[in-house]
């Protein structure tokens, strides 16, 4: 695939890349993706923490660029395939959204006067115009464009236009939030609608079933030591554990009991754990809580130095004893 390493963004000049991550639609296979491309559906927005305050991203593939640190590209001058870190870009996405919030509050914020008085029904009908209908971009009607469309072409200023137009849209959720009454018959993308019991609990068991796949061989007799890899209650509790650290940012849970017993190899076990994780983020760096976990799930790893978990490599027959565990 080229080259491999980090590519950092020339400061003089802002190149152009087409991201070849997307194009050829095998990102949608990707686990992270789906959980973004769920929080689109349920939230209408993606959150992302910033150190100025939370900004939301209205498109699951804009998300998915903004949060890849190993974002597959081709440089359009060059046409080297390469490899980048697309969170390089969140400054420029932050700083666009900004520029679009204070645009929306100088030009269109109006005092409780004009919102329920006589001229309420024309401050509205202008907003819906400025959000649906009219063409601030070529070929692209509303401030609303961004919740369908995403850069083809991956430059910084490109990003900073579509945050640009995200502040917006966010400054319009915020204004309907603080004055639903004058917007109730409106179809603007309202205020977030609340996660539905079931769309929660379909997160929920999707991430907790890739756990459950990942460590499923240790269910079974280990082919090297034929014995039981995990009991029932064992099995139940690393589950448990696990999915409580990707639930919670990579929080620690509390184990007061860690697993007494596991019949196969630590290799097998680590390797597991670092698999999964690349599968639930694919573009993330693992954080050391990763190693502490594996550490504090199992008893006889207590004395363990966690920097050798780093450098685990796929142990030999891992393929065999996973598949063939009986």
């Amino acid at each position: 695939m080229g080259v491999t390493e980090i590519h950092k963004m020339e400061k003089q000049k802002d190149i152009r890349y087409s991201i070849t991550s997307i194009e050829n639609g095998e990102y949608k296979n990707v686990f992270y993706y789906r959980v973004l491309k769920g929080d689109i559906e349920t939230d209408g927005f993606v959150l992302f923490p910033m150190n100025t305050g939370a900004i939301k991203v209205y498109n699951a593939e804009q998300a998915f660029i903004l949060s890849n640190r190993a974002l597959e590209v081709e440089n359009c001058d060059t046409k080297e395939l390469i490899t980048i870190d697309g969170i390089q870009y969140l400054k420029s996405f932050l700083d666009g959204y900004k520029q679009g919030e204070l645009y929306f509050s100088n030009e269109f914020k109006g005092s409780p006067t004009v919102i329920y008085g006589e001229h309420s029904e024309s401050y509205i009908g202008t907003i819906l115009n400025h959000f649906y209908d009219t063409e601030h971009e070529t070929g692209r009607k509303g401030w609303q464009f961004i919740r369908f469309e995403y850069p083809v072409i991956l430059t910084h200023k490109t990003i900073r236009k579509y945050g640009y137009y995200s502040g917006i849209v966010n400054k319009v959720q915020e204004l309907i939030k603080l004055h639903p009454e004058p917007f109730k018959k409106v179809p603007i993308v309202s205020q977030p609608q609340p996660i539905k019991n079931k769309d929660l609990e379909e997160k929920e068991n999707t991430l907790r079933n890739e756990i459950k796949s990942a460590f499923s061989f240790m269910q079974r007799n280990d082919i090297r030591k034929h014995k039981l890899i995990l009991n029932n209650t064992d099995f139940q509790n690393l589950i448990n554990w696990v999915y409580y650290y990707f639930d919670n940012e990579f929080s620690l849970p509390e184990i007061e009991q860690p697993i007494q017993t596991i019949n196969t190899a630590k290799g097998n076990v680590i390797y597991t754990f670092i698999n999964l994780f690349k599968r639930l983020h694919p573009s993330g760096t693992k954080p050391q809580s990763l190693y502490l976990l594996i550490k504090a799930c199992f008893f006889e790893y207590r004395k363990d130095n966690v920097l050798n978990y780093s450098k685990q490599k796929e142990p030999q027959f891992y393929n065999d004893i996973i598949s063939k565990s009986k």
